[in-house]
């Protein structure tokens, strides 16, 4: 193996961990409820400044936090799931049982 080879070896290693850590970035995780959710931070962009989940993940909340760690919100994890399914689609179909 040569020297240019390692070397393009090595650039393309940082290119795929560059990527990986953005990727990883881009990936919220909740926990609510004990049930564990994961999105990605564009989902919860969609509709900018009208909830509370885009400013739990924005900079300004998660600065010095841990972001391996999910975010711990005390609700309940069956109802959150639709909430989450009308950030990513825009809508939602509620189960006579959800329904008030």
């Amino acid at each position: 193996s040569t020297a240019a080879d390692q070397s393009q070896a090595s650039k393309k290693q940082r290119t795929n961990d560059a990527m990986e850590e953005s990727s990883m970035d881009n990936i919220v995780t909740f926990d609510v409820g004990g049930k564990i959710f994961k999105t990605s931070r564009s989902c919860l962009q969609n509709h900018a400044g009208i909830h509370m989940l885009e400013r739990l993940v924005s900079d300004t909340w998660q600065k010095d936090k841990d972001h391996t760690k999910p975010i711990f919100i005390d609700r309940d994890g069956d109802t959150f799931a639709y909430v989450l399914n009308y950030l990513r689609y825009g809508r939602v179909t509620l189960p006579a049982t959800v329904l008030p």
